[in-house]
């Protein structure tokens, strides 16, 4: 697969992984490329060639435990070095098939310039969280994400096609999702994780 591409999700899922280890969850690495390792050493065209079947080619990066097992998640991390609707638009299609297959997934979205308005460079400004399920309306599947409304902070749902993209402030902050990150002696792990990304706006392999 990819080269470029593969480094990136292996940065951008190291770091998730790692933020919410510390954090005290339990993580399984589920995504394709983790479960059949082979796939690794294919290019695109002999990938395709396999014919995977979609839930195989849609699992999400992680499967998440709380560390009292009462809670789990399927989590998707995504990075784009800009959050805006042509990244979105890019995403939008595959992240739809996900949710077809899997039911509610929660997007980890990583940005080094996500066009927050906010002059403030907060781990906010870099990770943000929604929580996505498959909508069927008259007009045909939509994506719904769940997020938070920045006016008020109470959780507003947004039904979108690929000709809508949520702002990044209308996501939820990491923490307010996987509330154990914002336990005390935890938020230094975000600290870092933020300076860590700040460092990648510079590296070209990261456009």
């Amino acid at each position: 697969m990819d080269y470029r591409n593969r480094l990136k999700g292996a940065v951008t899922q190291a770091l998730k992984k790692s933020l919410l280890i510390d954090a005290g969850y339990h993580v399984v690495p589920l995504g394709i490329e983790d479960v059949i390792r082979e796939v690794n050493l294919l290019d695109k065209k002999n990938y395709l060639g396999w014919n995977l079947p979609a839930p195989l080619r849609k699992m999400p990066d992680f499967f998440v435990v709380d560390k009292d097992y009462k809670r789990h998640y399927l989590v998707e991390v995504k990075y784009r070095r800009v959050w805006d609707e042509a990244a979105f638009k890019r995403l939008y299609q595959g992240l739809l098939e996900q949710v077809r297959c899997w039911g509610n997934i929660f997007l980890l979205a990583v940005s080094c310039d996500s066009n927050n308005p906010s002059a403030a460079e907060t781990p906010a400004q870099f990770i943000r969280c929604a929580v996505l399920s498959n909508e069927i309306e008259t007009n045909g599947d939509m994506l719904h994400i769940e997020g938070k409304d920045p006016a008020t902070d109470g959780t507003i749902s947004m039904y979108l096609d690929e000709r809508y993209f949520p702002e990044w402030n209308y996501l939820y902050r990491a923490q307010e999702v996987f509330g154990e990150i914002s336990r005390q002696g935890n938020e230094q792990t975000l600290e870092k994780t933020k300076e860590i990304l700040k460092g990648l706006r510079n590296l070209d392999v990261f456009d």
